[in-house]
C-alpha cells in the first residue's frame, strides 16, 4: 500500500475476501503475535540483554523490547538511550524480524506508563520504515498498542508516548512530536459489550462518538484513529430497529449505525430493502470523515436545491475532493439510485485518493464473475480493487451485478468492511 503501517507498541495494564489493507484487516495479526510473546511460558523463551535496562527477547519475526523505567512526576517512564535503540535495530535487521514492540517492565502494575525515544533514534526508525518495512509497535496498559501509519517528526530531544488510566478515563499522551498519525489498538475490548456495537468515544470536549471504531472478531480487538492526546471511553451504543431482527444483515446495520454513519428511515425502522441513492451514500462518506468543513464557496450542481439541507453539504464535499462526481458537469442527481459500480467507484476514489491506499490490483475479474464485462469502462478499477480487498462480494451465481442497485442493508455491509479495512 502507498500508506505505510509503522507500529510503535507501549505495554501498560474479517477476513478479508482477497486481500487486506488496514489495521484490523492486516495488523492486529501483529498485535496477536506481541501478545503471544509477552505471555509466553519464560522458560520457552531466551531473553538477550542489551544492557542493565533493556532486553529483547525474538519469537516467529516478533521482537519484543523491554525497558526498566524509573517514576517522572508520576508516569513510570522508560527512556531507551541511542546505543541502546541502535542495537535493537541491529538485532532486528539481522533476525530478519518484520514486527519490534517496545514496552516497560512495568508489566500492567502502573496506573501511567510512557517510553521516550531521543530525536536521532526516532529518524533512524523513520529511515528503517522507508528502508526495510519492519513495522516497530509499543505496548501499554495489558493489551492497547499504538501503531502509527508514520514516525511523528520529533520536535525536541525526545519522543514520549504515554498511556494512563485517569479518575474516570483511560487517555493517550504525546510529547516532543510536530504530528501524529496514528491508531490505537485495545485487546479484549468486546468481551463486556456487543461486539457489533461497542465503539470509542472521544471525551475531550464534545464527547462524540468515533465513526472509525474498528472491530476484530478473530482477536477481540478494537481499533481507532489517534492524531493527539486524546481522554476516551470503550462503550456500547445499541440503536434499535424492528425490521432487522434475525435477518443475516443485522450485524452490519447495527455496527453502522452504532457509529452515526446510517439512520433509521423513521424513529423505529431501518428499512433494508430500500434502494440506496447517490445522495445518501455521499452522506455516509461525510459522516464517516466527521462531517469536515466545506470550502468551496460556489455549488456546482443546478439540481440539489437548498431545501436539500441534510445532503447539501455532503454533496459538496464528495465533489470537491473528488470522490464523487456529478451526471453531468451541472447536475448530481441526488435521488436516482445508486448502482453497485457507482458505489464501488465512490469508495474507491475515497480510499485511494482520498485517504492514500495504493490503487494497485492483482486480480482478474473475467476469472471470478461470469457478469465481468458488464462493468463499465469507469468502474473497472474501482469494481476490481473493491473485489480484491474485500469491499465487495457477488451476489451469488457467480455474479457481480454492477448495474444492479444498492439496498440500504448492502451499503451497511459494505460500509463495515470499509471502517475495518481502513482505520
Amino acid at each position: 500500500m502507498k500508506k505505510k503501517l509503522l507500529i510503535l507498541c507501549l505495554v501498560v495494564a474479517t477476513v478479508l475476501a482477497f486481500g487486506s489493507m488496514g489495521a484490523l484487516a492486516a495488523d492486529l495479526s501483529d498485535a496477536a503475535k506481541v501478545d503471544t510473546v509477552i505471555q509466553a511460558d519464560p522458560s520457552n523463551i531466551t531473553e538477550i540483554e542489551i544492557s542493565a535496562d533493556c532486553k529483547y527477547a525474538i519469537e516467529n519475526g516478533t521482537m519484543v523490547v523491554t525497558h526498566n523505567g524509573v517514576d517522572v512526576q508520576g508516569v513510570f517512564t522508560a527512556t531507551f538511550t541511542d546505543d541502546e535503540m541502535n542495537k535493537v535495530l541491529e538485532a532486528a535487521a539481522a533476525n530478519d524480524v518484520d514486527v519490534v514492540a517496545f514496552m516497560t517492565n512495568a508489566y500492567s502494575q502502573q496506573p501511567a506508563e510512557a517510553i521516550s525515544i531521543s530525536k536521532a533514534s526516532m529518524e533512524k526508525l523513520a529511515a528503517l520504515e522507508e528502508s526495510d518495512g519492519v513495522m516497530v509497535c509499543s505496548a501499554m496498559m495489558g493489551g492497547t498498542y499504538l501503531y502509527f501509519h508514520e514516525v511523528p517528526v520529533c520536535t525536541g530531544d525526545n519522543f514520549v508516548m504515554g498511556i494512563g488510566l485517569g479518575e474516570e478515563t483511560p487517555y493517550i499522551n504525546f510529547d516532543g512530536a510536530e504530528t501524529v498519525n496514528a491508531y490505537a489498538v485495545l485487546a479484549g475490548g468486546g468481551e463486556d459489550f456487543n461486539e457489533t456495537t461497542v465503539i470509542v468515544e472521544y471525551v475531550d470536549g464534545v464527547g462524540s462518538v468515533l465513526t472509525k471504531t474498528g472491530y476484530d472478531s478473530e482477536y477481540d480487538m478494537i481499533a481507532f484513529p489517534v492524531t493527539g492526546d486524546i481522554s476516551f471511553l470503550v462503550d456500547d451504543n445499541i440503536v434499535t430497529f424492528n425490521d432487522i431482527s434475525g435477518k443475516w444483515f443485522e450485524p452490519y446495520v447495527n455496527f453502522v449505525a452504532a457509529r452515526g454513519i446510517m439512520n433509521g428511515m423513521d424513529q423505529d425502522s431501518f428499512s433494508p430493502d430500500t434502494n440506496l441513492t447517490r445522495a445518501m451514500m455521499v452522506t455516509m462518506l461525510y459522516r464517516l470523515e466527521g462531517e469536515p468543513t466545506v470550502s468551496a464557496t460556489e455549488y456546482p450542481f443546478t439540481d440539489v436545491p437548498e431545501a436539500y439541507n441534510w445532503a447539501k453539504d455532503a454533496i459538496l464535499w464528495a465533489a470537491q475532493e473528488g470522490i464523487a462526481r456529478g451526471m453531468t458537469d451541472t447536475t448530481f442527481e441526488p435521488e436516482r439510485n445508486l448502482t453497485r459500480e457507482q458505489a464501488a467507484t465512490f469508495i474507491y476514489r475515497y480510499c485511494t485518493d482520498y485517504l492514500g491506499y495504493d490503487e494497485t490490483t492483482t486480480i482478474d475479474l473475467a476469472d471470478y464473475f461470469k457478469d465481468a464485462a458488464q462493468i463499465g469502462t469507469y468502474a473497472q478499477a474501482a469494481m476490481t480493487w473493491c473485489v480484491e480487498y474485500g469491499i465487495m462480494e457477488g451476489i451469488g451465481d457467480n455474479q457481480l451485478a454492477p448495474q444492479g442497485t444498492c439496498t440500504r442493508a448492502q451499503m451497511a455491509t459494505i460500509f463495515s468492511r470499509v471502517i475495518n479495512a481502513t482505520i
